[in-house]
């Protein structure tokens, strides 16, 4: 009957993941919403949150190239807040491989981001407005959280659910319409 060896006292960023993995659910069956500013990297990015109990950073990256980092890349942009809906994580997330990535920030704990239902970006504008006029233009999010420069889509909308099949069409070709003369102020003559 051999005897235990005594345990070694676990180190404080251990007991710190330990904790942050309970608290986050990092449970791959349960999902989330979260939120944090989107920092982009070679081939993982990272949301950054700041825990309301504590205040700690925290960074919630994922693989770029991974379904969770395709839905959020596509819907938001860097250095600005992001949504992210129905998001669930691995159970462990990569400590030291994210810490040796060279992120602007070192957190207190990472969570590993593995799926994403859905991703806007946040109006990070102040006094909740929704439009901004800055010295290159305007500035506004519409309510179904796009991004506008000068009422033009900084990023394209989400792709619009698949359509019924299209009725065939007649063979014949339509014609084309045959421009339209150039109109002519009132009061000129040609």
């Amino acid at each position: 009957m051999s005897i235990p060896k005594p345990l070694k006292p676990a180190l404080p960023s251990a007991l710190l993941g330990a904790a942050l993995a309970l608290s986050t659910g990092t449970a791959s069956a349960q999902a989330d919403n979260l939120e944090g500013a989107l920092e982009r990297g070679a081939t993982h990015s990272v949301l950054w949150f700041a825990s309301p109990e504590t205040g700690d950073l925290i960074g919630q990256a994922f693989a770029n190239d991974s379904q969770a980092g395709q839905t959020i890349l596509a819907r938001c942009l860097p250095d600005l807040g992001c949504a992210v809906e129905a998001a669930r994580f691995a159970d462990e997330a990569p400590q030291e491989e994210l810490e040796r990535m060279g992120f602007s920030a070192q957190p207190s704990g990472w969570t590993l981001i593995t799926h994403a239902r859905d991703a806007y970006m946040l109006t990070n504008l102040p006094l909740q407005e929704r439009e901004l006029q800055t010295r290159h233009g305007r500035l506004s999010i519409t309510d179904d959280h796009r991004l506008l420069f000068n009422d033009r889509a900084v990023l394209d909308s989400p792709p619009a659910p698949p359509e019924a099949p299209a009725v065939a069409q007649s063979s014949a070709a339509t014609p084309a319409a045959a421009p339209s003369p150039p109109r002519q102020s009132p009061g000129r003559s040609a």
